[in-house]
This record gives structure tokens, C-alpha cells and sequence, in this order.
């Protein structure tokens, strides 16, 4: 049975929602952002993450340059060239349902994790 190692690191996750002061109740526990006159709440929590690696894209600027691309003839495109947009985005997994209340020596955030991947042979049908 094959084992796959992969390295692990906890991330911090927030999410936060405004919502107008004049509809809820404060109490003295509720930040009340007096700028914007609302009513702010915020979540924040930690969830395991492995990086997987970088992807780059390379696309049309817009709709025009993608029409060249697609219609224009070889001595257009020569004359005329394609303008592309590069972006590169960092590409991770994440383990929800991993507790993040496992012991980690020195409270790094890290841990060295084995999975399990059965082959097809090993699966019963």
C-alpha cells in the first residue's frame, strides 16, 4: 500500500461581516465602528494548509486581443501582435476537518503528516 508524505502548516482564517448599528441591539461586548456608523463582528479561527506549489497563466488582455488570436491571419498577428495578461497564484490544499488542536512541538504550526492512498487493487468492490 503506497504512502504519500506531505508537509502540513496551520494558516489563520478571518471572516468579518458589517451590519447596519440601527437594526441590532448593542450590548457592551459589540465593537461599533462610530466612522462608517455600523456594527462590526468578527470571526477568526486557524485551519491546516499544505502548499502544493505556483501556477502562471497567460491570457488575452481583453476580448479584442483574444480575437485576434483566434481569427487574425499569421502576417496580422506579425504586424499586430497579441497582448497578454501574466498572473501566477500560489496553489494550496486545505484540511478542514484536521483538529487543529494537535499537539505541535514548540508551537510552531507545523506538522509532518502521512496519507493513505489505496491503489485500485486494494479496494474491495
Amino acid at each position: 500500500m503506497p504512502i504519500r508524505e506531505v508537509d502540513l502548516h496551520l494558516i489563520e482564517i478571518q471572516a468579518a461581516r458589517t451590519m447596519n448599528a440601527e437594526l441590532l441591539d448593542c450590548a457592551a461586548s459589540v465593537y461599533i465602528d462610530e466612522a462608517m456608523k455600523a456594527l462590526r463582528i468578527q470571526v477568526h479561527g486557524y485551519i491546516w494548509q499544505q502548499d502544493i506549489g505556483q501556477i502562471t497563466l497567460q491570457i488575452s488582455r481583453d476580448w479584442w486581443q483574444a480575437f485576434k488570436e483566434q481569427f487574425f491571419p499569421a502576417w496580422a498577428l506579425r504586424r499586430w501582435p497579441v497582448r497578454y495578461v501574466t498572473t501566477t497564484y500560489d496553489i494550496s490544499l486545505w484540511y478542514p476537518d484536521l483538529h487543529t488542536k494537535i499537539a505541535v512541538p514548540n508551537h510552531e504550526h507545523r506538522m509532518h503528516v502521512q496519507i493513505f492512498e489505496p491503489t485500485e487493487g486494494c479496494i474491495e468492490k
